[in-house]
C-alpha cells in the first residue's frame, strides 16, 4: 500500500471515530436534558414557584393563632390582622400559606403591644408583614411535618415542624428560633412558641 492510500485509510478511520464520539456526546446531552433532576439551583427554584392546586381560605371564625415568648414571665398574645389559605389535594389539607400584619400584635396590654411593634422587637413600621408559605408535607413513622419558608423582619428562614391534620383542620405547637433575626431588645429571648389551628 502506497503512502497516499495509507494516509486516506487513516483519515477515514479518524473520521469514523470522530463521528461516533460526536453521536455519543449529542445522545448524552439529550439524556441529561430529559432528566428531571437538574441540580440544586433548578430544584430550589422549582420548589419555590408555589402551590398550583386547590386553595381554600382559612375560616378565621373557627381558627386560632397564638404566640408565646419572652424570658421569665411568658408573654402570650395573638395578631388581630392575618389571613391565609389552605392547600388542598384530593380533598385533604397538605399545606398552608398566610400573611400577618406585624403591627396588629395583641397581648391585651397596650404598653406591651406598643413595645412589641416598636423597632426594638418586630419593627413593624419597617417590616410590616410576616409571611409563611408551605413547600412540602412529609410523613415519617406516622408523624407529619410541614416544611416552608418564613419571612420575618426582612429575612427568610426555612421552618420544619410537626403538624396534626384532620379532615377539616391543620394544627401545630412548635418553637421558632429567632436568634438569627437579631432583635434589638434581648428581652425577647431566643425562642417564640407558635400554636395554631386553622379550619377550612
Amino acid at each position: 500500500m502506497n503512502m497516499n492510500k495509507r494516509g486516506y485509510v487513516w483519515l477515514l478511520i479518524l473520521a469514523v471515530i470522530f463521528s461516533i464520539a460526536l453521536y455519543l456526546f449529542i445522545k448524552n446531552q439529550s439524556i441529561v436534558n430529559e432528566n428531571p433532576i437538574q441540580g440544586n439551583v433548578v430544584k430550589d427554584i422549582s420548589k419555590r414557584v408555589g402551590f398550583q392546586g386547590v386553595r381554600d381560605p382559612i375560616d378565621r371564625s373557627k381558627s386560632s393563632l397564638i404566640f408565646k415568648g419572652g424570658p421569665g414571665k411568658t408573654i402570650k398574645g395573638t395578631f388581630d390582622k392575618w389571613d391565609g389559605t389552605l392547600f388542598i389535594k384530593n380533598g385533604k389539607i397538605i399545606g398552608i400559606e398566610g400573611t400577618i400584619d406585624a403591627d396588629s400584635a395583641n397581648t391585651g396590654r397596650k404598653a406591651i403591644d406598643e413595645k412589641l411593634i416598636s423597632e426594638d422587637f418586630l419593627d413593624a413600621e419597617k417590616y410590616s408583614k410576616i409571611k409563611f408559605s408551605s413547600l412540602a408535607l412529609e410523613e415519617h413513622e406516622g408523624e407529619k411535618r410541614l416544611i416552608g419558608d418564613l419571612t420575618f423582619m426582612g429575612k427568610v428562614q426555612e421552618l420544619n415542624f410537626p403538624v396534626v391534620i384532620k379532615d377539616e383542620s391543620i394544627s401545630a405547637d412548635f418553637i421558632i428560633d429567632i436568634e438569627k433575626f437579631h432583635l434589638k431588645d434581648s428581652r425577647a429571648g431566643n425562642q417564640i412558641r407558635i400554636i395554631f389551628e386553622f379550619f377550612k
